[in-house]
C-alpha cells in the first residue's frame, strides 16, 4: 500500500496548514450568539500534494478529514 502526503491550507497561498493550533498550524473558529435566528458559517480550506513524491503509484487515493464542532 502507498501512501501520498499532502496538508490543507486556510487560504490559496498555501502558507497556513489547518490544524490544532499548534506547531505553526491555524485553527478555524466562528462565533455565534443566540438571537432565534438560524445562522451558518462558511469554511473553505485548500489541499496541496507536494512535489517529487517517488515512491507513489498512479492510482485512485482517498482519505477522510474530521472535523470538530463545538457548541
Amino acid at each position: 500500500s502507498y501512501t501520498m502526503q499532502y496538508n490543507i491550507y486556510t487560504g490559496t497561498n498555501y502558507s497556513t496548514i489547518v490544524g490544532d493550533g499548534t506547531s505553526s498550524t491555524s485553527t478555524r473558529s466562528a462565533t455565534f450568539y443566540s438571537t432565534g435566528t438560524a445562522k451558518t458559517s462558511t469554511f473553505n480550506i485548500y489541499g496541496k500534494i507536494p512535489k517529487n513524491q517517488y515512491n507513489v503509484a498512479p492510482g485512485f487515493y482517498s482519505d477522510t478529514v474530521t472535523a470538530t464542532i463545538t457548541f
